[in-house]
């Protein structure tokens, strides 16, 4: 019996992934107007970057603004410490600004808190995420909030102990399979994808949905709501094939 939901926030709850998008175009732009370097050209080279560096930065508030430093100096070396610092604060800016709730959202979890104990698991740097999860209209509907540097089976676990639930017990909703729906299904738990726009690279490219029975696939989170809402979660649904993107940040066709 499904008795608590954990809710991946990035691009499940909130569309982080357009802040990620409109700093890429911003830089782009900036990087045109030094060099003549194409947007196409100069948006692929800061993915690399971002893919290139998440090794070491993981998902810390210090990897964008490196990548997006490293893209201006690949196209202008000679680039002014008012330049690096113009990029650097694109970069970061991601970090600090509100993003829009996916619409449908707010009704779901409405009906979800009604026959489930709601919780957020998110990856991130703590306080950044923190702030986000302070800012959400909807902050009261959940029991507890948890935001961690990634999200492995152990992660699932030992959260799962903390809460005193058993991963039968526990349903997994999120955007990235990477993330969580592969390592929640390796847990033990029952997992729910909603496809939305997020680091396609990181969290997608070539990656398969589980072949397990615990897997399910919804196009938005009120398909969700109603599938656990009536009692038990349908079974395993085979993702369709992704679109090939570039191996970093994209927007999901």
């Amino acid at each position: 019996m499904i008795i608590a939901v954990l809710l991946d926030m990035d691009n499940t709850l909130i569309a982080t992934q357009d802040l990620f998008e409109e700093a890429h175009d911003r830089l782009t732009a900036f990087i045109e107007s030094r060099t003549k370097t194409p947007p196409a050209e100069s948006v692929a080279t800061v993915r690399r970057f971002e893919v290139e560096l998440f090794a070491h930065f993981g998902y810390g508030t210090g990897m964008l603004p490196q990548a997006f430093e490293n893209a201006l100096l690949k196209y202008a070396p000679q680039s002014s410490d008012a330049d690096i610092a113009a990029v650097r604060g694109m970069a970061s800016d991601v970090y600090t600004r509100a993003a829009h709730v996916i619409p449908g959202v707010p009704q779901a979890l409405e009906s979800m808190a009604q026959h489930f104990d709601l919780y957020i698991l998110t990856a991130g740097e703590p306080g950044a995420q923190q702030r986000r999860i302070d800012a959400l209209p909807f902050r009261h509907l959940f029991k507890g909030t948890f935001p961690v540097p990634e999200k492995t089976p152990e992660t699932y676990l030992t959260l799962l102990k903390k809460l005193g639930l058993q991963p039968h017990e526990v349903v997994m909703i999120g955007d990235s399979l990477k993330s969580d729906i592969i390592p929640s299904v390796a847990a033990g738990l029952s997992a729910i994808h909603i496809p939305h726009a997020n680091w396609v690279g990181r969290e997608m490219a070539g990656l398969k949905m589980p072949e397990s029975t615990l897997a399910a696939v919804f196009n938005h989170m009120s398909g969700a709501a109603a599938s656990l809402i009536s009692g038990a979660v349908r079974p395993s649904a085979v993702a369709p094939p992704l679109p090939q993107k570039p191996a970093a940040p994209a927007r999901a066709a």
